[in-house]
């Protein structure tokens, strides 16, 4: 059985020349540095599988490292996963682009990456790693592709369909701002002292009778001295 060891050696190819086509030279960095970085832990197994899909004894030297530039045994290594790593189907085109890779120098590389793009079906396997090194910033690739090469052995180099997204209801998340109230007015009696009119009519019936009483003498005080005389 097959391992991960190809699927990700040439989708890690694949999205190297899709940034050097581009003229991504930081990025493109960062994804030869995965390479350096993976393939001692995919080497045997890289062996056994290309030596399989060729139909020969796996006696082929292989280095137990690789340097982060093109040529050498870098452009050897990769080329040659893409020429195991074919579209489905013989593709006759991506054959005679990926057989030119291996012999593309620094100055012809991105013309060679651009045919051998060219002729990769947009929704091929191979193509897992473009959109994510195109759309990372080259400070957090690095880890980025960590963790998609993980995901590529974890599944076995097979590509998984995501499983639909359940419908949640969303929840309404507690506000951070205050909500504004429209104004409700209040109809109510205002509780200001007051005094009851009836207390100022007892006073002023007491004033009246006094003056009355105050009258009546004065009247009837001559008339009783007159009376006496």
């Amino acid at each position: 059985m097959p391992s991960a060891a190809l699927p990700v050696i040439g989708g890690l190819a694949v999205a190297y020349l899709d940034r050097v086509a581009n003229g991504d030279s930081a990025r493109a960095s960062v994804v030869l540095n995965e390479v350096v970085s993976v393939w001692p832990d995919f080497r045997s197994d890289f062996s056994r599988d290309i030596a399989t899909l060729a139909q020969h004894a796996a006696t082929v030297s292989y280095p137990a490292t690789l340097t982060a530039v093109w040529g050498g045994a870098m452009r050897d290594m990769l080329s040659l996963s893409l020429m195991y790593s074919s579209p489905q189907g013989q593709v006759p085109a991506f054959d005679s682009a990926t057989d030119q890779l291996a012999e593309a120098t620094t100055s012809t590389l991105a013309a060679r990456a651009r045919a051998v793009l060219a002729a990769i079906p947009a929704d091929a396997p191979i193509r897992r790693y473009v959109a994510r090194s195109a759309s990372t910033a080259a400070s957090s690739l690095g880890r980025v592709l960590d963790a998609l090469v993980a995901g590529t052995v974890a599944t076995g180099g097979v590509e998984v369909p995501r499983p639909a997204t359940p419908y949640v209801e969303a929840i309404p998340r507690p506000r951070s701002t205050p909500i504004a109230l429209p104004e409700i007015p209040i109809v109510g009696h205002v509780g200001t002292p007051t005094s009851s009119p009836w207390g100022w009519y007892a006073l002023a019936g007491v004033v009246a009778i006094g003056l009355g009483v105050f009258a009546w003498t004065k009247l009837r005080g001559p008339t009783q001295r007159q009376a006496h005389a």
